[in-house]
């Protein structure tokens, strides 16, 4: 269904390579869409309207474009505005950084562009994501902020050199975004909670910050991982999600094995796998589970730890070819995964 929602990737995919510098700029204020942005040059303005489950779905699109011999610069306003009825209704099944996030999908199925950055931001009040892609090929980046404001998304967007030029062009065009005409949101980023478990990763993981929006309340968490090089497995990941307390979790076995079937099939969704077993596992006095997915008709294989205590839940994974599985690497990285006792507890 949200593929509907999603910005064509022609507007996105724009082959650039070096800046262009403007002292002459053009004031973009829609009041009837609660913005106000400056543009090098006047803008080009584009409309579409797309009906999702019979509801229109309007987005607006102003583009400034300049394209020289040895030069090109392109600075790009989207406002996308949902009936309230249509959040109403998909608000069940989806979430707001899962709505933002269909404006960045363009981008990241792209083999053209490579996601450096992606971050929670506010602005006034109102949630957002803040996107950097780096562009094959040159040392073009693209940058984009991408608000959630009520019954509408926005989206700034530039693609720009790296030099002192382009960056000021940058700084230029995002300082001046602001929001008109309408009260300040509610929305505040809140802080990572403590790591509370280990385990060994056979380097040093990269740590991304992820958010999910449960029941209404934001909540941040980071991810770990390791893609080694030239070896047996694929990906080495971990995670931690502590649920707030107006969330209500599992009251009785059959309610526990519920929630971990919902997480296997989730996962197997999130990397277009199948299911291929789910069974208890143990780690320390804590019993879990263990799922398996296939994955591309069974030449890889994904194997998640998911663990529930404490209102945190716990995941710890590994994905390697199938003929490789349960090679020493792999089982001593899920085996080393322990959760940590309060007064073993991590700084």
């Amino acid at each position: 269904m949200l593929k509907y929602l999603i910005l064509t990737s022609a507007l996105f995919i724009l082959l650039v390579s070096s800046v262009f510098s403007q002292s002459d700029w053009y004031t973009l204020k829609k009041e009837e869409n609660n913005f106000t942005v400056d543009l090098p040059i006047e803008p080009i303005f584009e409309i579409d309207t797309v009906e999702t489950l019979g509801f229109n779905i309007i987005t607006r699109i102003w583009q400034a474009e300049i394209e020289e011999e040895d030069s090109y610069l392109l600075c790009q306003f989207s406002h996308v505005s949902y009936p309230k009825e249509f959040l109403q209704l998909i608000g069940s099944e989806t979430s707001s950084d899962e709505l933002l996030n269909t404006f960045l999908t363009a981008f990241d199925e792209e083999e053209l562009y490579k996601k450096i950055s992606n971050k929670p931001i506010t602005k006034n009040g109102y949630q957002g994501i803040k996107s950097e892609w780096s562009v094959a090929g040159s040392d073009i980046h693209a940058i984009a902020e991408t608000y959630l404001v009520d019954n509408a998304m926005m989206q700034i967007l530039i693609f720009n050199d790296q030099d002192s030029t382009s960056l000021a062009i940058k700084d230029k065009y995002f300082n001046s975004f602001s929001f008109i005409n309408i009260p300040d949101g509610t929305y505040k980023i809140p802080e990572p909670t403590p790591k509370t478990y280990k385990v060994d990763f056979p380097k040093e993981p990269e740590e991304k910050t992820e958010t999910l929006l449960i029941e209404g309340v934001p909540v941040i968490f980071n991810l770990y991982s390791h893609q080694p090089k030239y070896r047996k497995n694929d990906l080495f990941l971990s995670s931690e999600i502590r649920y707030p307390d107006k969330v209500k979790l599992p009251q009785d076995e059959e309610e526990l094995d519920m929630f971990f079937e919902n997480a296997a099939n989730g996962s197997a969704l999130k990397i277009k796998g199948e299911v291929e077993s789910l069974n208890d596992i143990t780690s320390g006095n804590t019993t879990g589970k263990e799922v398996r997915i296939t994955i591309l008709e069974g030449q890889y294989l994904a194997v998640f730890r998911y663990f529930l205590k404490d209102r945190t839940f716990y995941t710890v994974g590994v994905i390697t070819k199938t003929r490789y599985d349960n090679n020493e690497s792999m089982v001593k990285f899920l085996d080393s995964f322990e959760i940590l006792e309060n007064e073993s507890l991590q700084e």
